[in-house]
């Protein structure tokens, strides 16, 4: 009777990723960028974690993930939402754990909105993880129109000494000044009177009536124009991910998650 030998490896069972991930992998491994499985991990847990943080996923209607990609084209290809466009940017803009970085003039991203489908005057959040600040003040991380436009959103930063110009869904920017370090910056409107706002560590409330939200595209790392689509603000921040889409509970719901995420990053 001969001796049997069976190879364990033949059973191991293939990981399971979150679903949403798991098309996002399919998708990079078709335009031929597979995801190294360390960032399968990492992606997989942070949209898992998301999804357990209570109505926040619902009310997400672009998640874009950079991380573990080695292309523009494959870094933007959106967990879910519509595929955002990069103007201008090329393959050595981006690192793989850390994001697109912009050049402050003529590089930015068109997240492919203008009006998003399951938001209101009253009922929008957009919030971004930045891994690089600007160097050069004034530069936006991100915008829906101008300092002047009606029912602008946008986030300015460096305008002074430790600030930073936002605003959302309404015409006035409100100046913010501290925590202007990397991290995660967004907007959250839920209601006409006041709208919250974050910048790295802190979240704040503030209060501004809402204006109708324009009809211009959303631009990430610049702005478009007051009165039109052109960029403006060119920012050389750099972006890890974002997301757009209704007003949420609050901004700080992204917090454990990203932390977590950031973390999972930084150990491969």
């Amino acid at each position: 009777m001969s001796d049997i030998i069976i190879n364990p490896f033949v059973f191991a069972s293939e990981p399971v990723y979150d679903s949403d991930a798991q098309s996002l992998f399919d998708s990079r491994q078709d335009f031929g960028d597979p995801v190294p499985t360390a960032y399968k991990e990492a992606i997989s847990d942070y949209i898992t974690e998301l999804k357990a943080v209570s109505g926040l996923w619902d009310n997400i209607t672009q998640l874009v993930i950079t991380a573990g990609a080695t292309t523009i084209f494959t870094s933007l290809i959106p967990v879910k939402g519509s595929f955002p466009s990069g103007i201008n940017l090329v393959n050595g803009d981006l690192g793989i754990k850390t994001g697109i970085k912009g050049n402050g003039s003529t590089k930015y991203i068109q997240s492919g909105y203008t009006t998003v489908v399951g938001t209101s005057q009253n009922d929008f959040h957009m919030y971004g993880y930045y891994t690089e600040m600007p160097t050069t003040n004034a530069t936006a991380l991100f915008g829906q129109g101008g300092a002047t436009t009606s029912g602008g959103t946008m986030i300015l930063y460096g305008t002074g000494a430790n600030n930073t110009s936002i605003k959302c869904r309404n015409s006035a920017a409100d100046t913010v000044t501290g925590n202007t370090g990397v991290g995660g910056y967004g907007v959250n409107r839920n209601a006409s009177a006041n709208y919250q706002a974050k910048r790295a560590s802190t979240t704040s409330t503030i209060t501004r009536t809402s204006q109708a939200p324009p009809a211009r595209r959303i631009h990430l790392l610049a702005r478009t124009g007051n009165s039109d689509d052109n960029p403006a603000n060119h920012s050389d921040a750099r972006l890890l991910l974002w997301t757009i889409g209704g007003g949420i509970s609050s901004l700080n719901d992204y917090d454990t998650p990203t932390s977590n995420f950031i973390t999972a990053l930084n150990a491969i």
